[in-house]
């Protein structure tokens, strides 16, 4: 493997540190920079945080999106609302703010989302992931005990969130394929498949894939007609271990 876009390129901070991305269907690379390192130990800021789009052949980058004015926090997550008409719109986590930054890549303009406090109900919550399913930005916090989702059409012109259930608080949401939400639980290695149409009950709870206690999956993509998963050492890594990833077949 090969870093992409190239390091030579972005050595003069251009990307500080990309936290979440998404390949549109025009073969544009949105890549979310959310501007801190160090983020494990003593978060340091190096930079605004934006979101940079590239030509996924090229590595060309195409458009630089500065988001400070909307994101107060720190971004976290990406989701990109492809639209058969109208421009594309983007939505960004910011969970110590409680909010969702949306930008309207048309008019190059944004607004931020407050969310309700009943989602996030205590202070030491910070990791909100976010993921879109068809219409609806499903939002929930790490360390939770309930999962939302707006509508993408409340989230431009404002609207209610709703509460879809309550979920396991170690839920960690790695990707999505057509209605399904595909996540594991920390400390967990399986990979479980929800399908947002039923109701979040076990019973409606698919394990697809058992993974391993010596590898975390960290994300979940379609390709090719079928699901990968990108796993690393992570803790043996934080315990001073050589970094190892590995890119499978689900």
């Amino acid at each position: 493997m090969a870093p992409f876009p190239s390091a030579r390129v972005h050595q003069n901070g251009t990307i500080v540190n990309a936290v979440d991305l998404y390949l549109d269907t025009n073969g544009t690379l949105w890549v979310l920079d959310s501007g801190y390192v160090n983020t494990l130990r003593r978060p340091v800021k190096e930079g605004p945080p934006k979101v940079i789009a590239l030509d996924a052949d090229t590595g060309k980058i195409l458009k630089e999106i500065d988001i400070s004015s909307v994101v107060r926090g720190k971004a976290g997550y990406l989701s990109v609302d492809e639209r058969a008409r109208g421009p594309k719109y983007l939505y960004i986590s910011d969970g110590p703010s409680r909010s969702i930054a949306v930008w309207n890549i048309g008019t190059h303009k944004g607004h931020v989302v407050v969310l309700p406090k009943l989602v996030k109900k205590r202070t030491g919550f910070s990791v909100l992931y976010t993921v879109l399913i068809r219409r609806k930005l499903y939002l929930t916090y790490f360390g939770s005990n309930e999962i939302f989702y707006i509508d993408s059409d409340a989230l431009q012109k404002g609207g209610k969130i709703v509460k879809v259930g309550m979920k396991d608080p170690r839920m960690v949401i790695l990707g999505s394929k057509g209605y399904n939400i595909i996540f594991r639980l920390a400390g967990r290695p399986e990979i479980i498949s929800w399908d947002t149409r039923q109701k979040l009950l076990e019973k409606n709870l698919e394990v697809i894939d058992k993974g391993s206690l010596e590898m975390n999956p960290m994300a979940v993509v379609q390709g090719y007609g079928r699901l990968w998963v990108l796993e690393s050492n992570l803790h043996s890594y934080l315990n001073g271990s050589r970094t190892t990833h590995n890119f499978r077949l689900i």
